[in-house]
């Protein structure tokens, strides 16, 4: 019996040759409609509940207990952020809903794209519970990850505590990108695979960076973390995280993604 021997060899040789983001590996579970019914509006209708709500992002009820301090800084991040990326936000409107659950691994947050029963996206962004009641836990937390580089360079001192929403403001973007895409493609089975339309961006923007962002001859530095590996749903919404928090002074790789993401405007 042959094993794992030179075929293997040759195999594997090969697979080191091949593009990492060529065989990602993605996991969680599938999200219901339902899901999203299950954190109601949250009743406590402030001023940036309402600021937020105008721009098509609802607070839900499981936020009521956060931490207001910590609660608004998000806040605040989720209202920059969306009137910065309204254009691609708002093209057909957007109905993003912010909620927190108790989470009881190493994960800060979440989101979650669903098309209704009308075809319409919506998006979920959940935040750790404890996290956004502890601002000096989180503040640790982000700051040991981006010295270890297990998260990408930010200005720590001014935006640690925006890392997890910036974050996963990265992810509903894309998942904008992702619906404006197929809707110019709709003939192309290719865009109704997210995980390919990912790889797709991801080699884009690649491709930019090179032309515009680096020397002659020069390798791009493509990954900005250890979590920017996962697959390349992750690199993106890393790589946006230091486009959006390192202040003035993002990577080459960020600055190509902007010049991405300004293609929609």
């Amino acid at each position: 019996m042959g094993g794992r021997g030179s075929a293997y060899n040759t195999l594997s040789n090969k697979l080191d040759e091949i593009r990492q983001e060529q065989y990602e590996i993605y996991d969680g579970e599938p999200v219901s409609y339902y899901d999203f019914l299950l954190d109601p509006e949250s009743t406590i209708h402030d001023e940036m509940f309402n600021k937020l709500k105008e721009l098509g992002f609802s607070t839900r009820e499981s936020t009521d207990a956060a931490n207001k301090y910590n609660l608004t800084l998000q806040q605040k991040q989720l209202e920059f952020l969306a009137t910065e990326f309204d254009y691609i936000l708002n093209e057909n409107g957007v109905d993003v809903q912010f909620g927190t659950e108790d989470m009881y691994d190493s994960t800060q947050g979440y989101t979650s794209p669903f098309h209704n029963e009308r075809g319409e996206l919506m998006q979920r962004i959940v935040y750790r519970r404890d996290k956004l009641n502890s601002i000096k836990d989180t503040r640790e937390l982000i700051s040991k990850a981006v010295k270890n580089q297990d998260n990408v360079p930010i200005d720590i001192q001014a935006n640690a505590n925006k890392y997890i929403i910036t974050h996963e403001m990265g992810h509903v973007i894309e998942n904008c990108i992702f619906e404006k895409l197929l809707k110019q493609n709709p003939n192309n089975s290719m865009y109704y695979d997210t995980r390919k339309v990912a790889i797709k961006i991801r080699g884009e923007v690649e491709d930019i960076c090179k032309n515009k962002y680096t020397k002659n001859g020069e390798n791009v530095r493509m990954q900005l973390s250890e979590y920017s590996k996962v697959n390349s749903k992750e690199w993106f919404a890393e790589t946006f995280t230091n486009l959006i928090l390192a202040e003035d002074h993002p990577e080459p790789i960020a600055l190509a993604l902007n010049d991405y993401i300004r293609r929609f405007e």
